[in-house]
């Protein structure tokens, strides 16, 4: 009975690391510090002084075949901005600047596949919408994140656009992270 109760553990909730000894509690470590662990998580993003009314924009192709990335974006900036998240574009970004996504875990190589660069030229038709929100001035600390990871689909594209709306300039990071199992 014990191995059932282990087995339905890491199927909720991560890798079952055993039973603890005093409290009879189950052990399990989290899917996120299991892909760090092994080298599966990734870190990327860009970072702009945003003029007013510009934008400053990540785009994220997820290559055939990686099935199960989970993302984590996270935005952080000076003044009040609109985020939007949107997928499959019908015509690809162009441009932009190459990012390489960095291994979590300094001791694995920077291998990722993902395909990231930053400040392309958009073309949104067709694109899916996926969340939007605005942050800073007035309506929160300036920074946003979706709370819980997103599972992104392979042989897709993703674009975060981060567009300043106050009347100054705005300092914006985008500091995202993935993994995959």
């Amino acid at each position: 009975m014990a191995w059932n109760i282990a087995y339905i553990a890491q199927a909720i909730q991560g890798v079952f690391l055993g039973e603890d000894e005093t409290s009879r509690s189950l052990k399990t470590v989290s899917p996120f510090d299991v892909a760090l662990h092994e080298g599966k998580l990734w870190r990327f993003g860009a970072q702009k002084d945003v003029a007013i009314s510009g934008t400053l924009n990540l785009v994220t192709t997820v290559p055939a075949g990686l099935d199960g990335l989970h993302f984590f974006p996270s935005v952080e900036c000076e003044n009040e901005a609109e985020i939007t998240l949107y997928e499959d574009p019908a015509n690809l970004p162009t441009g932009g600047s190459t990012v390489t996504p960095r291994n979590a875990n300094r001791n694995y190589a920077d291998n990722s596949t993902l395909t990231v660069v930053s400040d392309a030229t958009l073309n949104l038709t067709g694109a899916t919408l996926i969340g939007k929100v605005v942050v800073g001035a007035r309506r929160s600390t300036g920074g946003a994140n979706s709370g819980s990871d997103i599972v992104l689909k392979a042989g897709s594209t993703y674009i975060q656009i981060v567009t300043n709306q106050g009347s100054a300039e705005n300092e914006v990071t985008i500091a995202n992270l993935a993994y995959t199992h």
